[in-house]
Order: structure tokens, then C-alpha cells, then sequence
């Protein structure tokens, strides 16, 4: 019995060292990516990945996910445009806001507060002609400081978190640009 009880005590030394030591091997950068084809040329992506206030129709923060959320949306399509929420649902607080908008790339500053927790990190989507229409490229590059963050990085918590958003957000984009309008059919959304 002794045996075991000091088997299960040097085991949990030994990870919690391992757990308060990796900020010695841990990387603080992080990078998540996902591409999608959508049949639509750049200019259609562009228009409408610069207007925010079309983001809640087809992102995945949308009030399908968070009914309570309120949305305030600043300044004219393009550089400088916000797009701000606040909530106690599962979206919290935060804010989008277009740094630049080019004919082949966006950049964004997104913003979450949850509590006392804040993150700021920088987005871009990069658009490419394709033979099968245009590939649009989502990132986010950010660095962090805390350790169970940088722990939820290293095992791949982090990405697969938000690269499903993105993923939803891609088929999104996809499926609001790609409906076809008239028919009888309506673009969703609109």
C-alpha cells in the first residue's frame, strides 16, 4: 500500500512539473488556417468580406448561435469598419475590426473579452483565382503568454476549436455567394 501511495505522489510530481515546466519548451505562437474553393471571383468575396455587417448572416457568430447577442456595427464597408457584440452567451464580448482591404487580402484585429480574460489577435483572409473559382484562405496568428493556453496549443485544443468556426465559416460564405437568386430562390440572409 505505502508502494502505490508513494507510486501515485511521485507521478503527480512528476507532472505537475512537466505542467509548469513546459513554458520552457512551449511555443507562444500559434497559427490557424483553413481554405475553402467558393465560385465567386474576388470582387464578390471582397465586397462582402469588407461589409461586416453581413458576417452575423453567414460566420459562425451569428444569432443562430447566440440569440442574445447585440450587435453594433461602425463606419462604412472597408478600412476601419467595426463590428462589436456583446453577450453572456457563449460569444461573450468582443470586436471585429477591418484594418485593410486589398484585391487580394483582408486584414482584421479581432477582440474577445470573456471575464477578465481579453485576447487580440490578427486575422487575414487571402483570395486566389482558381480554376474552380477562388480559394480564400482564412489565418489567425497569435501569441500567448498564459501556460494552459499555450498547453491547449501544443495538443491542438486551440486550433480545432477555432478552425471549426472557421470551417463554418468558410461553407457560410460559400453557400450565401453560391445560392443562386431568382427562380424562385432567395439568397440566405437577405
Amino acid at each position: 500500500m505505502k508502494k502505490a501511495f508513494t507510486f501515485v505522489v511521485v507521478f503527480l510530481l512528476i507532472l505537475l512539473a512537466v505542467f509548469f515546466g513546459g513554458h520552457l519548451f512551449l511555443g507562444k505562437s500559434t497559427r490557424v488556417e483553413r481554405s475553402r474553393v467558393i465560385a465567386a471571383p474576388p470582387f464578390i468575396l471582397q465586397a462582402t468580406l469588407e461589409d461586416l455587417s453581413t458576417w452575423p448572416k453567414w460566420s459562425a457568430w451569428s444569432k443562430e448561435r447566440d440569440p442574445d447577442a447585440e450587435w453594433t456595427f461602425e463606419g462604412d464597408p472597408g478600412e476601419g469598419m467595426q463590428w462589436v457584440w456583446k453577450s453572456e452567451g457563449p460569444l461573450k464580448n468582443g470586436m471585429l475590426t477591418v484594418l485593410s482591404s486589398g484585391e487580394n487580402e483582408l486584414r482584421y484585429r479581432l477582440e474577445f473579452v470573456d471575464g477578465e480574460r481579453f485576447m487580440q489577435a490578427e486575422d487575414s483572409i487571402r483570395m486566389e483565382i482558381t480554376p474552380e473559382g477562388t480559394k480564400v484562405t482564412w489565418t489567425l496568428d497569435h501569441e500567448f503568454d498564459d501556460l494552459m493556453t499555450r498547453w491547449m496549443v501544443a495538443v491542438g485544443v486551440f486550433d480545432a476549436m477555432l478552425g471549426a468556426n472557421y470551417e463554418a465559416g468558410l461553407e457560410g460564405l460559400a453557400k450565401r455567394l453560391e445560392t443562386p437568386v431568382g427562380d424562385g430562390a432567395e439568397a440566405k440572409g437577405d
